[in-house]
């Protein structure tokens, strides 16, 4: 009458494991969300940023006159976007931008 039975569900090393895998796809995805966050705040700041310079020269050219500021900056984040306006006196139209 004595009957063996048999074992049912995971060992504890087999639990272990499986939580260290979760673990590790966890921290994968935690830098690969870190950087996707990084570049929306970067590509925010400079759209902010070359908007603002638009407006400005866009002003400057309904006054006809230099724009009285000659910078524009935008802040999203970490992510700080600066574009410089040209004036008339510099080689080129329009302006740059760099995301600091």
């Amino acid at each position: 009458m004595n009957r063996i039975r048999k074992a049912k569900g995971f060992t504890l090393i087999e639990l272990i494991v499986v939580i260290v895998i979760i673990g590790i796809l966890a921290a994968i995805a935690a830098v690969a969300y870190n950087q996707f966050i990084g570049n929306a705040n970067e590509s925010a700041a400079l759209s902010e940023a070359s908007g603002k310079a638009k407006a400005l020269q866009a002003t400057a050219a309904l006054a006809n006159a230099v724009p009285d500021y000659t910078t524009a900056t935008a802040t999203k984040g970490d992510a700080t976007a600066t574009c410089t306006i040209k004036t008339a006196g510099e080689i080129g139209s329009g302006f740059t931008c760099a995301v600091a």
